[in-house]
């Protein structure tokens, strides 16, 4: 992972694994942690000013969450959607898949 403020919560990820992303996915649909600046390729943002955590996903949805105390509602927010679709609720379809450089 990539900061540009060791500081900084947010943590960007590398092209090459971003690279392996769009071959994985095609599209992306929902970025749903994005920093205000997206460094995503995808159709639909949500930053920290929209709070993700809140809003509906759907789609391919690519999350490299805000590091910090607030990952574990991150993951039971990503849990949640991926149990609506898997239930068969409503017409969004997050797209569970995982890449990794290892």
């Amino acid at each position: 992972m990539i900061a540009i403020d060791p500081y900084d919560m947010e943590w960007y990820t590398p092209p090459e694994i971003l690279n392996s992303v769009y071959e994985v996915l095609s599209t992306i649909t929902l970025d749903p942690c994005s920093p205000v600046i997206p460094t995503v390729e995808a159709q639909t943002y949500y930053t920290v000013e929209d709070n993700g955590l809140v809003l509906p996903w759907f789609g391919n949805v690519f999350m490299n969450p805000p590091y910090g105390r607030d990952i574990p509602q991150w993951v039971n927010k990503f849990i949640k959607e991926w149990t609506i679709v898997s239930e068969g609720g409503g017409e969004k379809h997050p797209e569970c898949r995982t890449v990794s450089s290892c």
